[in-house]
């Protein structure tokens, strides 16, 4: 009775409180600070917000590198302040060109200084023979080349089997979390969205996945081995780290009522119908909760033979490593669980994440702890005897307890992510299992409804945006009336 009388108010002060740890030894961290692109070694200075890319890559997985051309629309901001450099990310790449044009002035191209590769704080830096103006629109036109990574950016792997004589080998990208800029210079930050239309070569023998559905072929391309371009639609705005693309010999089951495609090597189909028909029941549900509808006019999920992550949520086209898609046999429980959790999961985020994103890493539980309640949540309103919010306490919840424990424990939001390195420090089990628990509090605190109707605000009022905590709060505090009625009755 005592805790049902908080006030909304009162529970997100203590839960955006950067003290909420619990641990041996009390921590202490400073305020979260304001960006400062002069003091942050590794934070873009503003120059040009990027509104669209176009992408073109050529893999060539023989050689094990590939090369492309990007074209980048943006706009200078309307404060009047004048830039006379342009500044993006690039990593491991080797600029072949660049050009810059004025698109307000009659695509009048500007003078390039030089251009130059930072290799610490993975920068392109462009220097201008004149300033930009403000409040303007331009066209940014780099050439590259680069070189396959181990795990990161864009690589390949190979089935282990048979199916290596046509096509065992495949190349996909894989970017979260600071490699999109290994394939191409862009502003490689969360904040940044933009549309992205890609265009990638393969051989014909071959299929290629992005994002979006695929527009158009071209006629073999002399100039890239006969090779054909395939050219895809235009996607909504969204961060970099979401962008993907498979290139490889692929065949799929497929769902046309949801315009849903689970893609695997040849004779693995029939592993793929479990998948296949999960995926197209927690869609629904998740339609229904949210009462938003999946965004894209497409989802495919491919069977991969690694990934750096077993799992990775690239918007409309979701990778997972083979054995967390494909189930081989249906009497088996482990086997079906495994699957569907990574399903679950992944899917969540094509609304927690890719659809509302974090503006900066250190928010990074906004996306995973959401992902972490509703693969169990979601779940369990398809499978109830699996009895999933019950092991949610055992697997996630314990988990989180015993990482708290810890002295090199952490808030939920972390004050100082700088660095790639901090960045990859911040996917742990507080950004997880703890954000998941506490997206679990406030369900059961607020009530199911009153958190449904605050979810669906937070997902309405901040689509295809950038968010921090504020927002998520403000729409929480949205039902706090209505909360507070609760609480007084009971």
């Amino acid at each position: 009775m005592y805790l049902l009388s908080w006030t909304l108010a009162a529970l997100l002060v203590v839960l955006s409180s950067v003290d909420t740890t619990v641990s041996a030894v009390p921590l202490t961290w400073p305020t979260l600070p304001i960006f400062d692109a002069d003091n942050d070694a590794f934070v873009l200075p503003e120059s040009i917000n990027p509104t669209q890319y176009i992408v073109n890559l050529v893999p060539d997985i023989k050689s094990k590198k590939f090369h492309g051309e990007v074209n980048i629309l943006g706009q200078t901001d309307d404060t009047g302040f004048e830039v006379n450099r342009i500044v993006l990310n690039a990593d491991d790449l080797k600029v072949k060109s660049v050009q810059l044009v004025d698109l307000t002035e009659g695509a009048r191209e500007v003078q390039i200084k030089n251009f130059v590769l930072k290799r610490i704080p993975q920068w392109l830096v462009v220097t201008l023979a004149s300033n930009l103006s403000a409040n303007s629109d331009y066209q940014l036109r780099i050439k590259f080349e680069g070189n396959f990574g181990v795990e990161a950016g864009m690589y390949h792997a190979s089935y282990d089997d048979d199916y290596t004589k046509i096509g065992g080998d495949v190349a996909f990208t894989e970017f979260q979390t600071t490699y999109a800029r290994k394939v191409f210079p862009c502003w490689d930050e969360p904040k940044y969205k933009a549309s992205f239309i890609m265009r990638v070569a393969r051989y014909p023998q071959q299929i290629s996945l992005s994002n979006m559905p695929l527009k158009s072929t071209s006629v073999p391309d002399p100039h890239e081995d006969n090779r054909v371009w395939d050219t895809f639609e235009e996607s909504p705005d969204m961060s970099t780290y979401l962008v993907a693309m498979v290139v490889a010999q692929l065949v799929s089951v497929h769902d046309p009522v949801h315009n849903l495609s689970i893609w695997t090597q040849p004779g693995r189909q029939e592993g793929a119908q479990y998948a296949l028909n999960l995926t197209g029941q927690l869609m629904d549900r998740m339609d229904q909760y949210t009462g938003i509808p999946y965004t894209l006019p497409k989802l495919d999920q491919v069977a991969l033979p690694k990934l750096r992550h077993q799992a990775m949520e690239h918007w409309g086209v979701i990778a997972f490593s083979e054995r967390f898609l494909v189930v081989d046999d249906l009497n088996s429980l482990k086997q079906k669980q495994q699957v569907a959790f990574h399903i679950s999961h992944e899917l969540s985020h094509q609304w927690f994440g890719n659809l509302v994103t974090m503006e900066w890493w250190n928010y990074v539980w906004l996306n995973e702890g959401f992902a972490e309640f509703f693969q169990y949540f979601l779940l369990d309103m398809l499978e109830p005897t699996w009895r999933l919010m019950e092991i949610f306490v055992v697997n996630e919840m314990q988990s989180m307890l015993t990482h708290d424990s810890f002295l090199f424990t952490h808030p939920v939001t972390m004050s100082k992510v700088r660095s790639v390195v901090d960045i990859e420090k911040v996917f742990d089990s507080v950004s997880y299992c703890k954000g998941g628990a506490l997206v679990r509090m406030l369900y059961h605190i607020m009530t199911p409804d009153l958190f449904q109707k605050a979810i669906r605000d937070y997902l309405q009022q901040n689509s295809l945006k950038s968010v921090t905590e504020d927002e998520l709060w403000d729409s929480l505090s949205s039902v706090q009336t209505e909360l507070n009625w609760i609480c007084r009755l009971t």
